[in-house]
């Protein structure tokens, strides 16, 4: 079906045409991995082998899956971290989307946590000549982006915007593992191992890809849990540095920040 999918888009030359085609795989990938994969966890969902074993799936891995599939089909896809739902809440990152490059110049999201195939999210982190916090501008009436706006109200052209890098994702299913580990950060009763636990996948986050200000934060967050408050305290500081050059700071590290 890929390779069959694939050569018949590389045959399409017209830009309009071929967006068409793009939107089309992006809404039955939708559908498809509601239907394969039913269920939603954000205990085990972020682990490929919890697909197969458990049906279950959560954001960023089938962000991630629906991304990857695309570009076996030589559609221009990747992942964005969101900050700012359809709805208009704010979180720090608090979920993952596919963002579609389309031929005619457009970008639409693709999100399988959203029972309509094309999400209209109001903020979301990408890259442009850096990493940056950025709103969609959408066309009228339509769920296709037709440029964006940074925090500073700078307008930004499609073509200009870029999905995050394979580092920042790779990141990111480690924040997840330091996140959800049994009796970790999370845990309402942590232990020494859990947190160490935590400590650990939240390390290899980081190191990973210094830029992700989530697993940052998290693992000053871990530390402060680990009775470690010098430590907290730099990665609470190195967060709200990362932040404030995306343009927009969560209210969550001020308030670290005044516990510390």
């Amino acid at each position: 079906f890929l390779n069959a999918e694939k050569a018949r888009i590389d045959r399409i030359k017209d830009p309009r045409a071929r967006a068409a085609e793009e939107l089309r795989l992006g809404e039955y990938l939708h559908k498809v991995i509601k239907k394969l994969i039913p269920l939603f966890s954000l205990e085990h969902g972020f682990e490929f082998h919890a697909v197969q074993r458990l049906g279950q799936r959560q954001c960023l891995l089938q962000a991630v899956l629906i991304a990857g599939l695309l570009q076996q089909m030589h559609v221009n896809a990747g992942v964005v971290m969101v900050y700012r739902s359809v709805r208009g809440e704010y979180s720090f990152n608090g979920h993952v989307t596919t963002l579609v490059k389309l031929s005619d110049g457009s970008d639409v999201m693709v999100d399988a946590s959203e029972q309509e195939p094309l999400a209209k999210h109001q903020g979301i982190l990408a890259r442009t000549t850096r990493f940056c916090c950025l709103t969609p501008v959408f066309a009228k009436n339509s769920s296709r982006i037709a440029g964006y706006q940074t925090t500073f109200g700078r307008r930004v052209k499609t073509a200009e915007v870029s999905p995050l890098d394979a580092n920042y994702v790779r990141s990111q299913f480690y924040y997840y593992r330091g996140e959800r580990a049994p009796d970790g950060i999370l845990s309402a009763k942590p232990t020494k191992a859990g947190l160490a636990a935590s400590a650990y996948f939240l390390e290899k986050s980081v190191k990973l890809s210094p830029a992700n200000s989530l697993a940052v934060y998290m693992l000053g967050r871990t530390y402060a849990a680990q009775g470690k408050s010098d430590m907290a305290k730099a990665r609470y500081q190195q967060a709200l540095k990362l932040q404030r050059s995306y343009g927009w700071v969560p209210f969550g590290i001020y308030e670290a920040l005044r516990g510390t």
